[in-house]
């Protein structure tokens, strides 16, 4: 469904919503006060239904978006997802622990994708190790491909085994480019 679509949808419904709450409380309000008790409630509620239909709220502050090594590990794995859910999928984190280094799968169209997030400092590149640990978790989930998000680099040697495999890595650099696409 389309977000236009969407919005006249919700923007019907809540035009039905002040009517009805208009007509609900006829007998204990007198005519202004009842039309300004059901507007004020059913602009509450499409304001509110808006924010959820759209996403009205970025996943952090700005301060932390433009520099996410401010970011907690939770935090970090929060964004990623949020640009999963931006490109289009349906984005759900995983559990802590247990989850064998997959923070969360994005879905689209039936395509599935293992996202790893790592956040560390710029002189701490990620290794091979994550790069392994990710591979066998994606399949273990059933995901097609999988994606390795840091806010540092990566090491040759993880750089080396992603090559042939299913797996993106997105770095520092190539993580500002994508913050500043979608937020700013």
């Amino acid at each position: 469904m389309s977000k236009s679509l969407r919005f006249w949808l919700w923007s019907f419904f809540c035009a039905i919503l002040f009517c009805g709450v208009y007509f609900a409380i006829r007998e204990y309000f007198d005519l202004s006060l009842r039309v300004l008790c059901s507007l004020i409630i059913a602009i509450f509620i499409w304001i509110m239904g808006l924010r959820a239909l759209f996403g009205g709220r970025r996943p952090l502050s700005n301060r932390k978006l433009k520099n996410p090594l401010l970011c907690s590990s939770e935090e970090f794995e929060i964004l990623c997802a949020e640009i999963y859910k931006r490109r289009g999928y349906k984005v759900e984190l995983t559990q802590k622990g247990g989850d064998y280094g997959i923070d969360a799968v994005a879905k689209k169209r039936g395509s599935v994708v293992a996202i790893g997030a790592k956040c560390y400092a710029p002189d701490r590149p990620v290794g091979n190790r994550w790069v392994q640990q990710l591979l066998g978790a994606m399949y273990k989930c059933g995901a097609d491909s999988a994606v390795l998000i840091t806010t540092s680099g990566f090491t040759k040697s993880a750089v080396e085994q992603a090559k042939n495999a299913p797996i993106t890595l997105i770095g520092g650099p190539e993580l500002d480019e994508i913050i500043r696409g979608i937020w700013f």
